[in-house]
């Protein structure tokens, strides 16, 4: 008999986002920002990269839960979303999206569909109740050094809020 003892890697390459040279799954990006606040919906936020001044810079879009969705301090949120991000992944969030509920692009069979949630962020399409954007100026290196630094209220620069 004869044994072979082999690793295979499970994954999708392209759920792969790729941040100044390292490695992050969109799936533990998406659990981190889902289980940071209460008012974000489970299963239903996507993590992708987007192409900004020649860097891949992380974009995230969440759901909002609906019975949360009249009273939701959307900065709270993003700050929550942000802080997390760069706590347990050291990653600078570039922009993100609260989406009503039920609105972000699934398959058939329930998945995100990140690719088309990416299409629908840079057109500007997506049925989003607030948004926030880095600032275009260079993220500074000391913020990239303290991630505690993103999630200073000071740092953050006001959500904006979408007519309902």
């Amino acid at each position: 008999m004869n044994l072979r003892r082999t690793l295979a890697i499970t994954g999708r390459l392209k759920d792969v986002i790729i941040v100044r040279g390292v490695n992050h799954y969109a799936q533990d990006i998406e659990l981190s920002a889902e289980r940071c606040h209460p008012a974000l919906r489970p299963n239903a936020g996507a993590a992708f990269a987007l192409e900004v001044d020649a860097e891949e810079r992380l974009v995230i879009v969440h759901e909002i839960e609906r019975e949360r969705l009249r009273h939701v301090n959307t900065g709270e949120v993003i700050e929550a979303i942000r802080a997390v991000v760069a706590r347990e992944h050291d990653l600078a969030v570039h922009a993100v999206a609260l989406l009503r509920p039920a609105s972000i692009p699934k398959t058939s069979s329930g998945k995100i569909r990140r690719r088309a949630c990416r299409q629908d962020f840079e057109s500007g399409t997506l049925d989003a109740v607030a948004q926030w954007r880095q600032p275009s100026a260079p993220l500074a290196a000391e913020a990239l050094a303290a991630p505690q630094a993103l999630a200073a209220p000071q740092a953050l620069a006001a959500p904006q809020a979408l007519a309902p």
